[in-house]
């Protein structure tokens, strides 16, 4: 009976060693596991500043499947386009203005160069004011202030496209737009009538640019309201006015606390 017990008390402790091993093998495996995903996340981290786009020659980074959640593609997307479209507008815009400067269409050149300087401005600041802050407030549940300054932003670019469309006399007439295409349409003469044409062509270009525009902030604004960004605007800005009203009672308590001494 001795011998039957040692047995199985050598048979015991066999068992325990194998479940020990096997655990430490496991633990080992998870721990090698964690170290890898560590480090493609790193690597990932890495990837969101390396410039990827356009292909040709690459200026900025812009990585949709990656950055941007599923259910935020299509906004980004669609953002996306709207930058594209403008930024052909800005470029169509410059050629026009250039190309009647040059024929001596009525164009000054002081014209020209506020066209010049929209076109230098508006490309690199459309990305890096509203699309940047669109793209960074998609790739995660951002708070108040990053919805706030993407739609500060989006506006005055929404308030460029109605100028652009329009192009108005005295604000507006550096942009080949309606107005420049009715003034030469009704010129006699085939260049003006080219040019009329390239003027209908910016026109559009920025007309679907506006709409397309509103769209996306149509699309913010409901995740903006769905996530409960109107309560917490409100909330915060009843927050900042009791704060505001206690430190003016503050200040006037203080004021009149501390009255001047009277002359000796």
């Amino acid at each position: 009976r001795g011998e039957v017990k040692a047995d199985t008390r050598i048979q015991e402790i066999e068992r325990k060693e194998r479940e020990l091993a096997e655990r430490e093998a496991a633990i080992q495996r998870r721990e090698a596991e964690q170290r890898q995903q560590g480090s493609g996340g790193a690597q990932a981290s890495y990837d969101k500043s390396k410039k990827n786009w356009p292909s040709c020659m690459p200026l900025v980074h812009y990585d949709l499947r990656n950055d941007i959640p599923e259910q935020q593609q299509g906004l980004v997307k669609t953002g996306f386009y709207c930058w594209l479209i403008a930024e052909a507008g800005y470029a169509l815009n410059l050629l026009v203005m250039f190309l009647m400067l040059v024929t001596g269409s009525g164009v000054k050149f002081s014209t020209f160069l506020f066209t010049c300087m929209a076109t230098g401005a508006g490309i690199p600041l459309s990305w890096i004011c509203w699309f940047q802050a669109l793209y960074n407030l998609a790739q995660t549940d951002s708070g108040i202030f990053a919805n706030l300054k993407f739609f500060f932003h989006f506006s005055f670019h929404l308030l460029f496209c109605a100028l652009a469309f329009l192009s108005p006399p005295i604000i507006g007439d550096f942009n080949a737009g309606l107005f420049q295409m009715i003034y030469e349409f009704e010129k006699e003469g085939g260049i003006h009538k080219f040019f009329g044409f390239l003027c209908l062509m910016n026109t559009l270009i920025w007309l679907a640019c506006g709409l397309l525009s509103l769209w996306v902030l149509q699309w913010t604004f409901r995740n903006f309201r769905s996530g409960g960004g109107i309560e917490a605007t409100q909330q915060a800005g009843a927050s900042a006015l009791i704060a505001a009203k206690a430190s003016m009672n503050t200040f006037g308590s203080m004021a009149t606390s501390q009255k001047p001494s009277g002359l000796p």
